[in-house]
């Protein structure tokens, strides 16, 4: 895939390149992802200003007193007393009996005429 401007799009690499270079559009000199007509329309960001970092404070400074929380008491679980109590046992599933064939097998064309 051939490089194009990312202005206008025009080819800035491969075979069309060289057709377009005899119109005068070419790589920019100072943004190759540009063509040089589309250079001036670039605008050029002023540089950011760079901010000091701050120091970091001392730990004891930074820190706050821990607010007070009521403790929390997890709730007693007392297991039941008596029969009549206990939650009934799960029944058990009933698994039906499978039945296996231990007859010889039958040859099914034996009967037929030919």
């Amino acid at each position: 895939m051939s490089k194009k401007c990312l202005a206008c799009g025009a080819p800035l690499d491969g075979f069309f390149a060289k057709i377009s270079a005899l119109a005068g559009v070419k790589p920019s000199e100072k943004n190759p992802d540009y063509c040089n007509k589309c250079e001036a329309q670039i605008p050029s960001a002023p540089p950011a200003p760079v901010e000091k970092a701050e120091e970091p404070k001392d730990l004891y400074e930074t820190a706050t007193e821990p607010k007070e929380v009521a403790p929390v008491s997890p709730v007693p679980v007392t297991p039941p007393t008596t029969a009549a109590e206990a939650p009934a046992p799960a029944p058990t599933p009933v698994v039906p009996e499978i039945k296996l064939n231990t007859e010889e097998p039958q040859d099914m064309f034996a009967d037929t005429d030919k």
